[in-house]
């Protein structure tokens, strides 16, 4: 009974991303049993491989090669859902993460954004499907409570064109600063989640990148700090703060007995849960009476970039800062150059 009972818990292993693999397994068992026989083309070959997967794989190119079988003995609609599950394995496999929990909607939307940015909406639309179907699976069979809408998320063209990136105006900036001020005050440690978010919004940071950061990572240049980033793919990169938004914090860190190896964000010794940080933004915009739907801090990702390229036209730099891997991701930024649009408006005035 014990045995499975720890099978229904989410984080079942030590590795978030060894625990994403048995769910994926399990989703997949369960894809296997409810779709038509109709076309099978070899019982023995789905059988084999099902009692493979059932039995549990090492990596997902194991559990790609016992599907691979699942299709070749003629159940070709698995391949609908495991390929968008293979991608969502990959995409987090190298991401620094100490729970399944920390997998939020912002979390989800952008693994979306960046997986099919490319792709027909048809595609996407089946992303989409998939994604959701599998977290809804996830809130039955593991007892969670993901219940992600993924309304927010504006990667369908549809026949309004693309879907922008909300992000805060110059003036919206403001009255979300002066909020974080009032936040602030009213305790510690909403005071240190003032700090977070204020980091997220100097350097367009993800949230899991940026309660992610060990103190090694950090290292003083003149009046900045310098900030070593592990992102997707464990791919480095490097990004600069103002150095007035983190001194005071890194004083009370540098106590003899802390190691470089610690976090500087951290509850209870682990890092901060992802849906923790979306709740104190949730509550920093209200205060500030701003509405931008269920944006969460990557809001502030998106309000980082569009100044970026609003400033330095430099589509390179923002794909660099952002950690993006195609520099398309970042294309969408361009749309908010009102400059251009200027330009182009008075495109026939030299006739």
């Amino acid at each position: 009974m014990l045995g499975e009972q720890m099978n229904n818990i989410l984080n079942c292993k030590e590795r978030p991303q060894d625990s994403l693999l048995v769910w994926i397994e399990k989703y997949m068992k369960y894809k296997i049993n409810i779709l038509t026989r109709r076309d099978i083309k070899n019982k023995k070959l789905l059988d084999n491989a099902t009692v493979k997967i059932k039995a549990g794989t090492h990596s997902i190119q194991e559990l790609d090669f016992y599907m691979k079988q699942v299709r070749k003995a003629g159940l070709a609609g698995t391949n609908v859902y495991f390929t968008v599950m293979k991608k969502f394995h990959l995409y987090i496999e190298n991401i620094p993460m100490v729970s399944l929990n920390q997998i939020d909607e912002d979390f989800v939307s952008q693994f979306l954004y960046e997986s099919t940015c490319t792709l027909a909406d048809a595609t996407k639309k089946n992303h989409l499907r998939v994604i959701s179907n599998f977290f809804n699976y996830l809130d039955k069979r593991a007892d969670c409570k993901f219940n992600f809408s993924l309304n927010n998320w504006g990667g369908l063209r549809g026949n309004s064109g693309v879907k922008l990136p909300i992000y805060l105006n110059d003036k919206e900036i403001k009255e979300f600063m002066n909020a974080l001020e009032e936040y602030r005050k009213i305790s510690y440690k909403k005071s240190i989640m003032v700090i977070l978010i204020e980091m997220i919004l100097h350097t367009g940071m993800r949230v899991h990148e940026v309660v992610n950061i060990r103190l090694k990572d950090i290292t003083h240049d003149e009046l900045s700090y310098v900030i070593k980033i592990i992102g997707k793919g464990n791919k480095e990169r490097f990004i600069m703060i103002k150095e007035d938004i983190l001194k005071f914090f890194l004083t009370s860190k540098t106590k003899p007995e802390l190691q470089d190896n610690e976090l500087l964000f951290k509850t209870k010794g682990e890092a901060f849960n992802q849906q923790t940080v979306y709740h104190h933004m949730n509550n920093i915009l209200r205060l500030a009476k701003l509405k931008k739907g269920k944006n969460g801090p990557h809001l502030l990702r998106h309000t980082f970039a569009t100044r970026l390229y609003k400033k330095t036209k430099d589509l390179v730099l923002v794909q660099e800062l952002l950690g993006h891997e195609n520099i398309n991701t970042s294309r969408i930024y361009t749309h908010f150059d009102t400059a251009r649009l200027k330009e182009a408006a008075l495109i026939m005035d030299d006739l």
